[in-house]
């Protein structure tokens, strides 16, 4: 899904960090870090999108008590 998305994702290397993070010897050095950074920035940027595309427009509830829509999806997110 993220190469669709990002056209400079380096899939190689991001199974290579999955494959390790697994492990006892996994060694987390500043890089590896930088990476998990950006996963994780990125998957709260497909979150937060897909929350105000897809479900806000179907939100029964008015304008002015849509946050209370991200709110309850950040929720299920989290769990």
């Amino acid at each position: 899904m993220e190469q669709l998305n990002n056209l400079d994702f380096n899939g190689v290397e991001f199974d290579r960090f999955k494959k390790e993070a697994g492990l006892n010897s996994f060694n987390l050095t500043p890089k590896k870090w930088d990476v998990k950074r950006v996963l994780s920035k990125v998957n709260y940027q497909i979150q937060t999108d897909a929350v105000k595309n897809h479900i806000i427009p179907k939100s029964k509830k008015s304008l002015d008590k849509q946050w209370i829509e991200y709110a309850e999806e950040a929720d299920l997110l989290k769990s």
